[in-house]
């Protein structure tokens, strides 16, 4: 094995003003067409895109938005059917037509678009008594956190056998209704408890959840089923986390012990509820019983907030109930435009699980709407020459070029606006060539079949938190991907960048550099992150591969995570006879290697 230093400083591509020329990744044939494309509608932004007024009706308004819709290339609505709103009258009184849903999803169907369906439970319906506090998620009140805004959460807790026994009969009872009304026009079921609608722990200020009693019942008889027993181990709380960032490499087996078990725990409950999805029992379509298939979001992974969030998507893309796998990226973690590399290597992360993967494009940051469904700025936006453009753009080529099966977009109010970017892009014969005013083609790789290998565990990201160029751990300040990403709004940490500098995640930008590294020499590269993945027929095809190692987390005869030294002896078996480069991934003022 070969050794060498990776600054965290090293960009992907040279500087020119300032800025970076992007580099020539080696050319991917694409000539597949995608399998589906669709757009997200909300129920809350029917409510107020598509109010009634004095001149149309919320349907007729619903009519004009699919047709635009199908005229700009999308072939399917993905819809919301909120717990809160639907089972809201009394247990077991499931309506799935009430407060608008009928109007969008018949209309919907009408118009010749299928229906991706979200049961989302990040709310409680009003008949549960929310006076008993037991019901309810708690965050961490760990150092630097707001005890008032993180342990008190108004999220249900599905550790607490009361709210798992509600919860998943209504997705058996609301999945049962849907299929019988529409049928096949509904082709996915996605349930959901995440506040953004992803298959994720949720973290608001910053804060840890599940602390309530019934989570840390469980973690305590789970420390005992793996034999990882302690003397008073009732007394002996999970670590609540610090609600600020983490520099200093956490490598204490208990507080890894915690994240195992919520990434365990929660994979286990989502693998549940997608076999209620795929075995209920609906309607009949032409004599044989309709099963849609089960449908789960991943927002953005491979950072430094994977400890809060918790990583479940490994476990869950095993599972043979889970059908389609959603990328989630808005290319904008930490509040500013990163590089559109991140797409690429989720959608290639996604790849070996047998699963239809797809890309969806958040645009509620860089394509802002209005009440009355309209976009901001839209032509200045939306010029060939924008960064909102080149962005959109360049997201989608790094996932066609992955294999993507499918493409979305999600919190987009005009369907039309797009258009020239999903409907009619061609590669123009330049390859890979981002060179955005060209566009490109909504055609993929017809397979994948890398060349190169990266490996990089998923827990060891688990040791940091909040790692942000400029903002957190005396780390510098980084260029944009382009300069144009400069009109792009910033939000959040990037609010507090310095003119013409992005706020991006330190861990997630290292490995983008590897990746942007390896893909001007190799067509497509394998992201792994679980070293049963490293399969023999994956290594002996491939033509240079490569160990990230994380400061301190990953040493040379210990891994400092979860199962770490489980998955160290794997990795060393596997890669016995197909050697890795380690890549030491320096970061300047946090732990380095000795």
């Amino acid at each position: 094995n070969r050794e060498y230093q990776f600054s965290w400083q090293t960009q992907s591509a040279t500087t020119n003003g300032g800025y970076h020329v992007m580099k020539e990744f080696k050319k991917v044939d694409l000539q597949e067409p995608l399998k589906d494309t669709y757009i997200t509608l909300w129920m809350h932004q029917v409510h107020t895109w598509f109010a009634a007024d004095a001149n149309q009706t919320t349907v007729s308004k619903l009519k004009t938005f699919f047709a635009d819709a199908k005229s700009s290339g999308f072939a399917q609505v993905m819809f919301d059917v909120p717990w809160s709103w639907t089972e809201r009258e009394a247990k077991g009184d499931v309506r799935i037509d009430s407060f608008n849903k009928e109007d969008v999803m018949t209309t919907a169907c009408e118009s010749g678009l299928s229906l991706n369906i979200v049961l989302s439970m990040r709310e409680f319906p009003p008949w549960v008594n929310m006076t008993d506090e037991t019901l309810f998620e708690k965050g961490s009140v760990g150092e630097f956190c707001q005890a008032e805004l993180t342990e008190k959460t108004l999220s249900p807790s599905i550790a607490n056998p009361i709210v798992w026994k509600h919860a998943t009969e209504y997705v058996a009872a609301a999945t049962k209704l849907l299929i019988q009304k529409y049928g096949d026009c509904i082709v996915s079921v996605s349930p959901t408890f995440n506040n953004e609608f992803e298959t994720r722990y949720t973290q608001a200020y910053v804060g840890m959840r599940d602390y309530s009693e019934s989570s840390i019942a469980l973690y305590n008889g789970w420390r005992i089923g793996k034999e990882q027993s302690f003397s008073n181990i009732k007394s002996d709380p999970p670590h609540h986390f610090r609600c600020e960032s983490v520099c200093d490499p956490i490598t204490d087996k208990d507080v890894h012990e915690w994240l195992g078990f919520r990434e365990e725990f929660l994979a286990n409950k989502y693998i549940e509820l997608c076999k209620i999805v795929k075995t209920n029992v609906g309607g009949d379509i032409d004599g044989k019983s309709h099963h849609p298939g089960c449908l789960l979001h991943f927002g953005e992974f491979f950072t430094s907030t994977d400890s809060l969030n918790s990583n479940i998507f490994f476990k869950l893309a095993k599972s043979e109930f889970v059908d389609h796998l959603v990328m989630d990226s808005n290319m904008a973690l930490f509040g500013s435009p990163s590089s559109p590399s991140i797409v690429g290597i989720l959608v290639s992360a996604a790849q070996g699980y047998g699963k239809s993967i797809h890309y969806e494009l958040a645009t509620e940051r860089i394509l802002k709407c209005t009440d009355e469904g309209r976009l901001e700025n839209d032509k200045e936006n939306l010029d060939s020459d924008s960064g909102v453009s080149l962005l959109i753009q360049s997201g989608i080529k790094r996932a066609l070029e992955s294999g993507v099966h499918a493409i979305g977009v999600t919190n987009l109010c005009d369907p039309k606006a797009i258009e020239n970017l999903l409907l009619n892009l061609n590669d123009g014969g330049e390859g890979t060539d981002d060179s955005h005013n060209k566009g490109i083609s909504l055609k993929g790789a017809s397979s994948f079949k890398p060349t190169a290998i990266i490996f990089i565990p998923y827990r060891a990201f688990y040791a940091f938190q909040f790692a942000v160029s400029g903002v957190t751990c005396g780390l510098d300040s980084l260029q944009c991907w382009h300069e144009s990403f400069k009109s792009i709004p910033m939000f959040g940490h990037g609010e507090l960048a310095i003119p013409g500098t992005c706020t991006v995640d330190a861990f997630q930008h290292m490995l983008i550099n590897v990746w942007d590294d390896l893909r001007t020499r190799h067509a497509q590269v394998a992201v792994i992150a679980d070293p049963e993945q490293l399969t023999e027929d994956l290594l002996k095809f491939s033509e240079e591969r490569i160990f990230p190692r994380f400061p301190c987390v990953m040493k040379n005869e210990t891994w400092h995570f979860f199962e770490g030294d489980e998955l160290f002896a794997l990795y060393k078996e596997k890669s016995f006879n197909y050697p890795f480069s380690e890549v030491l991934l320096e970061i300047p003022g946090l732990c380095s290697f000795e």
